[in-house]
């Protein structure tokens, strides 16, 4: 991120002018959403129909999110100078925990089909982005509390099964054991990470997570409020 917040810094002028800002640095799964503010749905909605009927094979959401949200990639940097950045939804069969930033991090990990067709949802957003006849809203652009709503189980995610836990982690204290899959907060189904983060987020500190174990749902209390959270050391929630 540092290039990033070097340009944001150095080119104060152009953050007014430029309307998104696309940042695919989520491993080798296609991209299969991307999340709006509601000030923007409208717009995004537009412009990502023509993918959503590419190809029945990979599907494309675009959901309504409180306030885009930062994190590890150079989408964070722009979005700290008011600028809309975007972090893709990722699918598919590639293991990121396993490849990603490791020494198996190599070119036979990426899946072909899956990067021609992340590449053309990336162009054909771009492109519908630079064609609306005005920016993207930066209306009610961060969720309420920024970064700091953004509360770390410490949990590494293979899609969205628990593979690993941080030393101290929230989430091995609260029992939630290797091989459970994440469906819930609060009662309220979440299917990606991103969803997990923004559900996790704001009040209250305590929080209900429902976790599919041996075929069945098993519930946990996540406390925000007395337990420190250790920073992962991969970008899961």
């Amino acid at each position: 991120m540092l290039g990033s917040a070097a340009y944001v810094k150095a080119h104060p002028e152009l953050m007014p002018r430029i309307s998104a800002v696309l940042v695919h640095d989520g491993g080798t799964n296609y991209l299969g959403g991307i999340g709006a503010t509601e000030a923007m749905l409208s717009d995004l909605t537009q412009v990502f129909t023509p993918v959503m009927s590419l190809d029945p094979k990979y599907p494309f959401e675009v959901s309504k999110v409180a306030g885009l949200m930062g994190g590890g990639s150079d989408h964070a940097s722009f979005l700290s100078a008011n600028v809309p950045g975007f972090f893709w939804r990722q699918k598919g069969d590639a293991k990121y925990p396993h490849t990603h930033h490791t020494q198996f991090d190599t070119f036979d990990a990426a899946i072909p089909e899956y990067q021609k067709h992340s590449s053309l949802v990336i162009a054909i957003g771009a492109n519908g982005i630079a064609n609306l006849d005005h920016l993207l809203s930066r209306e009610m652009l961060r969720a309420p509390g920024g970064m700091g709503n953004r509360r770390m189980l410490g949990v590494v995610l293979d899609e969205m099964t628990v593979t690993d836990f941080t030393d101290g982690s929230l989430a091995f204290k609260a029992g939630i054991k290797a091989g459970d899959i994440l469906v819930k907060v609060d009662g309220t189904r979440v299917g990606d990470r991103v969803k997990m983060m923004q559900a996790l987020g704001g009040e209250p500190n305590k929080k209900k997570l429902t976790v599919l174990r041996d075929g069945k749902e098993v519930e946990v209390m996540i406390d925000f409020a007395i337990t420190a959270q250790p920073k992962p050391a991969n970008p899961n929630p």
